[in-house]
């Protein structure tokens, strides 16, 4: 398990960019297939949040293990040796400079080459190596620490976080990272990778509601912000003064030379049409400045200016071009699901309790906006079934068992109170408000084949009763629910109660095997 574990990381480790992300080198795009137009120049910051969360829970694996070595290949050990030595052996805020990010990449891409091509070429040799576990959690904090340097560097100036970045290689060889505009993407898996504080994390969530990618009639949250495309008329237009700054360029149109490109009757400049991309401008931008006697830095200039004019290196594919199918003003409902999880995770993470009642007001705005809690005319669909996205202005399209099924379903157990620690189930309500109880003070749900009863200890006043409509947009957390006492009750009637809200860890086993051995679970629950 530790090969196949290693494995992943260092071909991620491998392909890391310092303050940019896991460069997309493999002509593949990552979980949104409308970014694939990334693959080649894209950095992927959303990778690299997982792995952070990945490698802590990897660490915490190692550090506690009660193993002290873990079989490994000879060819595997010795990479994760070379290449976490190569990390520990660098400070993360040295590697931000061109020259030096362009250095490391070509250190960590030769080892990397290196390991690959000998799999490739003989496969996993016969030799058993052995990895120590305080090696492996040395190595792995190597990683982490510069993982986390990236993070920090990748906070915008609005509060949310970067999804994907890209390269730029410079004449002179070094490689700058350069930044697109904010997707949703982002926000979760950074929410998700556990580095921000409970502060933090609220302060995201907030920054986000307020931004650009909330949508008010759907109120729900778009991938990427929407916007205008330009007209075909406003493409691939340079104004003259632009040209004055690159004297060949201006002396080889004077002289009547249209390779490059030609002005129109109103002084505006305009690349020449043949040109699909800057490498099919390239002959011809070295056939005019072989004419004219350009220097380098004039040709660099055009190539700059190119890239100016069509932000070929910026194009993530049809998120930035089409207007459906997860493009632009489109509504991802996995996404929206991830978020809601992202945000749940980070309730049950937080140590304060006002932080904790924030942020759990923000995780039911979040869910307020999901299809079950909207009429068929806002939805444009049947809203409890599950499609893939929502276009501007359009109802929900491509119905399907698609993945944001999954990510409720994990959000709905824990709104429930099923909670598992150390292989002990225990039931913590705290998610669940006034609405969700029936007249008399009760909630019955299924789990694992096994009926639970929660019952309030008094039934439902006049003081508790609310509009039901209401309470599925913004529920009252002024209390919540605490369970105070639990009854088990097994297949041959008899009754074991308790105090608390714990099972026992033989009761819990029955249940997550699903034996029929015990019945039902009936917890007391009451508000504070």
């Amino acid at each position: 398990m530790t090969e196949k574990i290693l494995a992943i990381i260092l071909a991620k480790m491998a392909c890391y960019v310092p303050a940019g992300g896991i460069w997309l080198n493999t002509q593949r795009p990552e979980w949104n297939d409308a970014n694939n137009a990334l693959a080649g120049y894209g950095l992927s910051m959303v990778t690299l949040y997982y792995l952070r969360r990945f490698i802590v829970f990897l660490n915490g694996v190692y550090s506690q293990a009660d193993k002290a070595h873990f079989a490994v290949t000879g060819e595997t050990a010795a990479f994760f040796k070379t290449l976490s030595a190569l990390f520990a052996s660098e400070q993360p805020a040295a590697l931000v400079a061109p020259s030096r990010r362009r250095s490391f990449m070509d250190k960590t891409g030769s080892l990397f080459e290196s390991w690959r091509e000998t799999l490739y070429r003989q496969g996993y040799a016969d030799r058993v190596d052995s990895l120590e576990a305080k090696d492996l959690v040395g190595g792995l904090s190597a990683f982490l620490a510069h993982i986390e340097d990236t993070i920090r560097r990748n906070e915008r100036s609005d509060g949310l976080y970067h999804a994907y970045n890209t390269m730029k290689i410079c004449p002179d060889g070094g490689i700058e990272v350069e930044y697109l505009t904010e997707m949703l993407e982002g926000q979760v898996a950074v929410l998700s990778s556990g580095f921000l504080s409970e502060e933090a994390a609220l302060s995201l969530c907030r920054k986000l509601r307020a931004g650009r990618l909330f949508r008010a009639d759907q109120y729900s949250y778009i991938l990427y912000p929407d916007k205008e495309l330009p007209h075909f008329c406003a493409k691939n237009n340079v104004p003259a003064a632009e040209i004055q700054l690159i004297p060949f360029l201006e002396k080889a149109l004077k002289a009547g030379d249209t390779s490059v490109g030609s002005f129109d009757e109103n002084k505006v400049f305009h690349f020449n049409s043949a040109f699909k991309n800057a490498l099919v401008m390239e002959p011809a931008l070295q056939g005019a400045a072989k004419k004219f006697a350009a220097t380098e830095k004039e040709v660099q200039a055009v190539r700059d200016l190119y890239e100016k004019t069509f932000e070929h290196r910026s194009f993530t594919g049809r998120s930035g071009t089409f207007y459906a199918y997860e493009g632009l003003g489109s509504i991802y409902w996995h996404m929206v699901s991830k978020l809601l999880l992202a945000v749940q995770e980070n309730i049950l993470a937080a140590a304060r309790p006002e932080t904790r009642k924030a942020l759990l007001e923000v995780y039911y705005d979040v869910r307020a906006g999901i299809g079950f809690n909207k009429t068929p005319e806002v939805y444009g669909a049947f809203p409890t079934d599950p499609y893939s996205h929502t276009p501007a202005g359009q109802g929900a399209k491509q119905p399907g068992m698609t993945g944001h099924v999954k990510e409720e379903v994990l959000t709905r157990w824990t709104e429930l109170g099923i909670r598992i620690n150390d292989g002990i189930l225990s039931l913590d309500p705290e998610f669940l408000s006034t609405h969700e109880l029936r007249a008399d003070g009760s909630l019955r749900f299924s789990w694992c084949n096994t009926a639970f009863v929660y019952r309030l200890d008094k039934p439902l006043g006049t003081e508790l009763t609310i509009n039901i409509s209401e309470a599925r947009q913004k529920p009252d957390f002024s209390k919540t629910l605490r369970v105070t006492s639990i009854a088990v009750r097994d297949s041959t009637g008899n009754t074991a109660e308790r105090p608390g809200n714990k099972l026992s860890r033989e009761e819990s086993a029955e249940i997550f095997a699903r034996s029929g051995k015990i019945r039902e679970i009936e917890a007391q629950i009451q508000w504070s």
